[in-house]
């Protein structure tokens, strides 16, 4: 799944062009609106409106204007798409290639303590998301607002067999106990919704880690607001 055509492929993305983000330019006109209430419940609450965009134009939009500044990482198949979106706006978000999934989790729960706000950690799906558990545990029992994306290919989880595709694993039975909150994103209705919630979820009352495992077919699909 990650392989040194993959982190090469990764790291040339500036010559990898996508229309679909050309539509980012029209989406200036976001209607962010930060609702602050007297308690911690009320904190850092965003919601969106948003022009047409691809999902993983919505994905970096919605974490930038949640001010994260930085990614942690690993690349692979199914998460390759976000990492290219982040990478044509590294200004805004950009993403950071570790030695391992545990460090990068690990660098995202030191970022959500030096900031004060959201970290971000990504990998791709089976053993990519499964390093990812410990730092997942870590933020879950410190209450540190942390945002662990992976992605997954195959749908067909309330199957009775227990390999259903390569590397295929229902992230929401192995997540559910050390995270405020698991989306399992498969249609595009009510995606970036979703991501706004995730990212309110995290940071609010008790904080603590959500995770999004997303559709990698999703990625490029466009979705109006």
């Amino acid at each position: 799944e990650v392989g040194a055509d993959r982190i090469s492929e990764f790291v040339d993305v500036t010559a990898a062009s996508d229309p679909t983000e050309e539509t980012y330019q029209a989406t200036k006109a976001l209607d962010f609106n930060l609702h602050v209430g007297s308690e911690s419940a009320q904190d850092n609450k965003i919601s969106v409106s948003i022009a047409a965009m691809s999902a993983k134009g919505i994905g970096v939009d919605v974490l930038a204007k949640n001010g994260v500044t930085d990614a942690f990482g690993i690349p692979g198949g199914v998460i390759l798409d976000l990492l290219y979106a982040m990478e044509k706006r590294k200004n805004e978000l950009c993403p950071h290639l570790n030695y391992n999934e545990q460090a990068a989790g690990f660098a995202a729960v030191g970022y959500a303590q030096l900031k004060g706000n959201i970290g971000v950690a990504y990998a791709t799906r089976g053993p990519g998301f499964t390093n990812l558990l410990t730092a997942m545990a870590e933020a879950y029992q410190e209450s540190i607002p942390v945002i662990f994306i992976t992605a997954h290919s195959n749908c067909d989880y309330d199957s009775k067999l227990r390999v259903i595709a390569d590397q295929e694993l229902d992230t929401r039975k192995l997540a559910g106990a050390i995270s405020k909150q698991v989306y399992m994103i498969d249609k595009v209705d009510n995606f970036y919704e979703i991501v706004v919630n995730a990212c309110n979820e995290a940071n609010s009352n008790r904080k603590g880690p959500v995770l999004l495992d997303i559709a990698s077919f999703l990625w490029k699909r466009e979705i109006n607001g």
